[in-house]
């Protein structure tokens, strides 16, 4: 999270005209990191949740929910 001086810092040189390299280089970060906060303003602190993956049914569970045709 960029402290309240580093935001300070980013919005003037931004102001006048320095690039998105340049930003990064000023503050240490990588430059998707300093064009997120640049965008996101306060939201780009807050990492989204991962995604919970979908486990495959087991073997049993597969039989258990396999339809058997009727006669």
């Amino acid at each position: 999270m960029l402290t309240a001086e580093e935001q300070m810092e980013l919005g003037v040189l931004k102001h006048h005209g320095a690039g998105i390299r340049e930003l990064a280089r000023a503050i240490g970060w990588s430059r998707k990191t300093v064009r997120r906060h640049l965008r996101g303003g306060e939201a780009a602190a807050v990492r989204k949740p991962a995604l919970k993956r979908i486990e495959k049914p087991s073997d049993r569970e597969n039989r258990a929910l396999a339809v058997e045709p009727s006669d």
